[in-house]
């Protein structure tokens, strides 16, 4: 009698799809590009992403620009043979536009000793030197052109009263590009505005030498000549004078729509402000969501 041989075979298991995934980074200024990481685990076909402002991707490890302020839910949906699955995270991406403030040292044998300061509710930057102070302090915010172009700008400064402001000056500016606190930048002794190393000067919006009043301005925004997608807004507070000091107060800043006045963006200063100095070189930087 011949003996049987029974070879008995185990069904695979089935393994259902368990979405699950990462971001880098979470957080940033405009524009931000996000770099998505699938996590998900077991047998899976298809990935279906929503960004949360209206784009979506199919990639299995999608990357995103955001380019408006706000905050995003991100959702990855996966699909295999044995189901579906889905994780949300809600509120998981923020990107904003950032303010930051810096001193340059105009001379080598004076120091720019400028401070920054938030000051009352809601929240104006008082920009103060003291009376042994030669340097320009700057302010800069970048923005996607897309935000700025066609449009108006509204700001509203002030400085305390002095009267010794003949060699104090004040500037606002854009220049094409996005100036960044490793950028280099120079004030060459004559010239009314910084040159910024890469990037070319697209508008002049205001210059003064000596006290400014409290004023608001609107001006027309032109950057028409731009080549790049950001564009810098830059502010100017010089001081050239080593006896007396500079007092400076911004109070807010807005991009508004040409005509209806609508304000697109508005920096009013109402948020929690952080300052912060870093290094031995008088570098500041500030950052809030508008």
């Amino acid at each position: 009698m011949k003996a049987s041989l029974l070879i008995s075979a185990e069904t695979p298991a089935e393994t259902p799809p368990v979405a699950a995934f990462s971001g880098t980074p979470t957080t940033g200024a405009l524009l931000l590009t996000v770099v998505f990481t699938d996590e998900s685990t077991g047998e899976i076909t298809d990935w279906h992403w929503t960004f949360g402002e209206g784009g979506e991707s199919t990639e299995q490890h999608p990357s995103h620009t955001y380019n408006t302020v706000g905050t995003y839910t991100v959702s990855l949906q996966v699909t295999g043979p044995y189901g579906t699955d889905t994780e949300t995270k809600t509120g998981y991406i923020t990107t904003v536009i950032l303010l930051q403030l810096r001193e340059h040292k105009s001379l080598a044998d004076w120091t720019p000793i400028f401070t920054f300061t938030a000051v009352g509710t809601p929240s104006k930057v008082d920009i103060h030197s003291t009376d042994l102070s030669i340097g320009d302090a700057y302010l800069f915010i970048v923005f996607p052109k897309t935000v700025v172009e066609a449009s108006d700008v509204y700001w509203k400064w002030a400085c305390l009263p002095n009267p010794y402001y003949s060699n104090a000056s004040f500037g606002v500016y854009f220049y094409d590009g996005a100036y960044d606190r490793a950028s280099e930048v120079d004030f060459p002794e004559g010239q009314q505005g910084p040159t910024l190393k890469g990037m070319g000067l697209l508008q002049t919006l205001r210059f003064r030498t000596g006290e400014e009043d409290t004023s608001s301005y609107l001006i027309r925004t032109n950057v028409s000549a731009s080549t790049q997608d950001y564009v810098t807004l830059f502010f100017l507070v010089r001081d050239g004078w080593t006896s007396y000091s500079v007092d400076f107060l911004l109070l807010d800043i807005e991009i508004r729509t040409v005509g209806t006045g609508v304000v697109i963006w508005d920096w009013n200063f109402a948020g929690s402000i952080t300052m912060e100095k870093t290094g031995t070189t008088g570098d500041y930087g500030l950052a809030d969501q508008s």
